[in-house]
């Protein structure tokens, strides 16, 4: 149970920390958001 939910968490802050940098630094936002780590998070 504690294990979803802290992956959950760590998904949803890459999410928004990729999001957050597209505004800044589109080339690194694009590239962190073609590796797989959400997928590997769940």
């Amino acid at each position: 149970m504690w294990l979803a939910i802290g992956k959950t968490i760590l998904a949803a802050l890459l999410i928004s920390f990729v999001s957050w940098l597209s505004g800044k630094k589109t080339g690194l936002a694009g590239f962190l958001t073609a590796l797989p780590l959400t997928t590997l998070l769940v």
